[in-house]
């Protein structure tokens, strides 16, 4: 009742919920409800995919409340081809159906919205899109729309587009935006825009331009800077970093000026750990590297964050029901670290969590140096084994042989011209030390 006028002062209590669950790869359906002490409404859709031919959608809703019992029906269908697209979609309420929030004086009766494109290749795009409003006691409101963009030149793009209203407030409008990128996240915009009214016969006309410089995918700022003819100025600054999102923005319209702040994150559990993070809008998943601090992890090959000390980092913006695909960098793995896979992929379910988990261990490499029973080092170009396996690792200068990932204890064999030679190696791996050199060890003669 006072939102936006009066500090925590809402109304009454409100109550809604929301679950959506594909059953197999052809049958996806969902249920929501709402009540207040005004309404209750309850519904479910269903989507039915027939294969190459589309997605058909077909849903029901009951609401109870002040003004009766009433029913909502909705029915659409959706093709998503290469080069043409096509959908529809038409929602039909009786005289007493209501949804929290509803105003008694503007009763749906039904609305309804279809849309087609076709990709031309070079040639751009077009798409037209029309839809119609009927509210009960109140004139119809139709209208058409018409859009068109192209790729002019590499990073730059075009759009144009117009519509057409129909109705007590019938008016004509047209908008063409000129877009070019910088980088990967800075792009400046120009814009111009026309409308016209029917029935009253004015006109209105701007033009405006724009920088920006999007939020980066892990951490760091970007900003928005825009001004148009109308005596309108925006300006906007916002950071990212692994614990939310914050922004500051100011705006002048016609000698009137507006200021705000704004932070927003989230809380979220999975596998027993608690965090912050982000805003989360769709699923997460959480990435861990052994206890390895520093590691870069990209989704999709943008960078989202590094590892902590603790060896994870959350992922906010997973796709829900696809393979995410996520990747670590492997020039952040220390020397001493094993790691399988750089890759992984996970399916998330729709605002929950899935967990990336790498099979990262430590291992102790280490420079063995290898003398013979006279003193002298083992021959260089040599190669000696570890007793029990086909692994062979051979000698360098002065009798020292690399062995990565070295057992805690070992027996080595070196076949020589005068014969074969045996050594045993004990220690105890390092914390801070990543591959010590270790010996001199004595390469014994071995009884045939």
């Amino acid at each position: 009742e006072n939102y936006g006028l009066s500090s925590f002062d809402y109304g009454g209590p409100l109550a809604s919920g929301y679950w959506r669950r594909g059953l197999s790869d052809r049958l996806t359906v969902e249920g929501r409800f709402e009540a207040d002490d005004i309404v209750r409404a309850a519904g479910a859709t269903a989507d039915v995919s027939v294969g190459l031919l589309g997605i058909v959608t077909a849903g029901a809703a009951l609401s109870d409340g002040r003004d009766g019992r009433g029913q909502l029906w909705i029915g659409g269908y959706e093709y998503q081809g290469r080069r043409f697209n096509f959908g529809a979609r038409s929602v039909w309420a009786s005289p007493q159906f209501r949804l929290v929030g509803d105003l008694s004086s503007l009763v749906m009766q039904r609305q309804s919205q279809a849309s087609a494109g076709l990709n031309l290749g070079q040639a751009g795009s077009i798409g037209v899109a029309w839809a119609a409003q009927r509210y009960r006691g109140l004139a119809g409101v139709d209208t058409v729309a018409l859009s068109y963009s192209v790729t002019l030149a590499q990073g730059t793009f075009l759009t144009v587009s117009t519509s057409r209203s129909f109705g007590v407030f019938g008016q004509t409008s047209a908008f063409a935006t000129l877009t070019m990128a910088l980088d990967g996240r800075t792009s400046v915009t120009g814009e111009a825009s026309t409308t016209s009214g029917a029935g009253t016969g004015t006109r209105s006309s701007y033009a405006g331009a724009a920088v920006q410089r999007a939020l980066p995918s892990d951490e760091g700022i970007g900003y928005r800077l825009r001004a148009t003819t109308r005596q309108q100025f925006d300006a906007s600054l916002g950071y990212t970093w692994r614990y939310g999102v914050y922004t500051l923005e100011a705006s002048s319209f016609e000698g009137e000026t507006a200021a705000r702040a704004t932070a927003s994150g989230g809380f979220g559990a999975i596998a027993g750990h608690t965090f912050a993070s982000r805003p989360i809008t769709d699923s997460f998943g959480l990435v861990s590297v052994g206890e390895i601090e520093g590691i870069r992890v990209f989704h999709e090959g943008n960078l989202l964050g590094r590892t902590d000390r603790y060896g994870q980092v959350l992922l906010p913006r997973l796709t829900p029901y696809s393979a995410n695909r996520i990747t670590i960098d492997e020039r952040d793995i220390p020397i001493d670290v094993a790691i399988k896979s750089r890759e992984m992929r996970i399916i998330p379910q729709f605002r929950s969590g899935a967990i990336a988990e790498y099979d990262a261990r430590r291992r102790t490499s280490a420079i063995l140096e290898v003398k013979l029973a006279d003193g002298s080092h083992l021959p260089a170009g040599s190669d000696v084994q570890i007793v029990g396996t086909t692994q062979r690792y051979f000698v360098g200068h002065d009798g020292e042989v690399f062995v990565p990932d070295l057992p805690g204890n070992s027996s080595f064999t070196a076949e020589l011209a005068s014969g074969r030679c045996g050594f045993d190696v004990a220690f105890a791996a390092s914390k801070t030390d990543a591959m010590p050199k270790l010996g001199p060890f004595i390469c014994r003669p071995l009884r045939k």
